[in-house]
């Protein structure tokens, strides 16, 4: 990992975290917590070269399954891949 961006990546992080707390306080009733990095995508407010457009960025979201499926708990979903923190 390089330097810079340290704003964004801090915020990344403070989700994650955010993502294992709520899944641990909310385990006793039955409410499941994950979260969802769409990765970088190009935008008018950051920048226009990233490698994914608005659509492929939301895939990841679109990916994610209705609250009536079971799934699993305290995880992050990124490129349509369960990721474990």
């Amino acid at each position: 990992m390089t330097g810079g961006y340290t704003g964004y990546r801090v915020s990344k992080a403070a989700v994650n975290a955010l993502t294992v707390k709520l899944s641990a306080e909310l385990k006793s009733i039955k409410i499941l917590v994950n979260c969802v990095h769409p990765s970088w995508v190009r935008t008018r407010m950051e920048t226009m070269v990233a490698p994914l457009s608005p659509k492929e960025g939301a895939d990841s979201i679109n990916y994610a399954p209705p609250l009536t499926v079971q799934w699993p708990d305290r995880k992050c979903i990124f490129k349509r891949q369960i990721q474990t923190f």
